[in-house]
């Protein structure tokens, strides 16, 4: 079945078809279903089946905190998102499967689709991980990789254990264990070992993140005059950083096409380093690239950072607010400027 035989034309492009989402989501619900069918129509022509099977899309939207972060997203874009998913999720042929904080998730309330869509069985609650559950977080995958943990029998010691311990100890800071993990990972044997004496040299799951953090920040002072690097320090987390719009102390992460375009050369220098020690990720959007953190768990673990925040939170609570104000004004110029026509002469 093509689109044209529910009544709707086939966008011709990936961004004809994003501005039909934005502009009209009923409608591009109906395109998304038709092409749906279609597949599940060439599908049944290609296995010479009876009838066709249910061909289904799934949407994965990975830390959905984001859309709370970003200063350039306003209200009426948050609502515009969710309502576009309400009209996919109509068709009974579109899953989305969303992830948010824990923290973000008061934010809910404010967008009336959002509540519609995680009533009754919409949402679910994942929990701390059990003991065992943390054990298979860290075997699993090492022996998929063909990966061996080291054990010192005399101390009687063995390093999946104490990667275990140390994750037990504190269950919020998972991502710790990844990066600890990706750490040994790095540093194992010629023989795929992964060494007790590699872990104790990163700082443990504890003291991986801030460690190699603090590493890759005094490499850079070493390379620039520490007031320039102080300042680079200083004007690129401002770009990275952005704290809650509530009375809670909430920092979280942000992208930043600025931090790319930034002039400066020691900016440029610092982010560089930073992205090569995977503490940033560099990315690409519709605008161009973008920059930010690697890791939200720098914002707890790394001594620097946390000084940072203390000093600056004022100064961070302003910004955003400035952010959110200038994001508003630009979309209701841009409005203005859709709307209005120009006058007969």
């Amino acid at each position: 079945m093509q689109p044209e035989a529910i009544g709707v034309e086939c966008p011709a492009t990936e961004y004809a078809l994003l501005r039909l989402l934005e502009n009209n989501p009923e409608v591009a619900s109906k395109v998304v279903q038709a092409a749906l069918d279609g597949v599940a129509e060439r599908h049944q022509q290609e296995m010479r089946l009876n009838s066709p099977q249910a061909v289904r899309l799934v949407l994965v939207i990975d830390q959905m905190e984001e859309l709370f972060t970003n200063d350039d997203l306003t209200a009426a874009d948050r609502r515009c998102f969710f309502l576009t998913l309400w009209w996919l999720l109509r068709t009974g042929r579109v899953w989305v499967l969303a992830t948010l904080r824990s923290d973000f998730f008061p934010r809910c309330e404010t967008i009336p689709q959002l509540m519609e869509l995680k009533e009754g069985n919409g949402q679910y609650h994942l929990q701390m991980p059990e003991e065992y559950e943390i054990s298979q977080m860290i075997r699993w995958p090492a022996a998929a990789a063909g990966l061996r943990f080291a054990e010192d029998v005399q101390k009687g010691e063995r390093l999946e254990d104490l990667i275990r311990d140390a994750a037990l100890a504190n269950r919020e800071s998972l991502p710790l264990l990844q990066f600890a993990l990706e750490e040994l990972y790095q540093r194992r044997t010629a023989d795929d070992v992964l060494t007790l004496q590699a872990y104790r040299e990163i700082g443990g799951v504890e003291g991986s993140l801030a460690q190699r953090a603090e590493s890759e920040w005094r490499a850079f002072v070493s390379e620039h005059d520490e007031r320039s690097a102080n300042a680079a320090l200083d004007s690129v987390l401002r770009r990275l950083v952005t704290v809650g719009s509530d009375e809670r102390e909430s920092f979280s992460r942000r992208w930043s096409q600025e931090s790319i375009a930034a002039g400066n050369p020691v900016e440029r220098a610092f982010i560089e380093r930073f992205v090569t020690a995977r503490l940033f990720v560099a990315d690409v959007s519709d605008r161009g690239p973008v920059v930010s953190l690697a890791h939200e768990a720098l914002l707890l673990h790394w001594q620097r950072l946390r000084q940072w925040l203390d000093t600056n939170h004022e100064d961070l609570r302003t910004l955003m607010r400035v952010r959110s104000a200038a994001a508003t004004w630009a979309e209701k110029v841009g409005r203005l400027t859709i709307c209005s026509k120009p006058k007969d002469r």
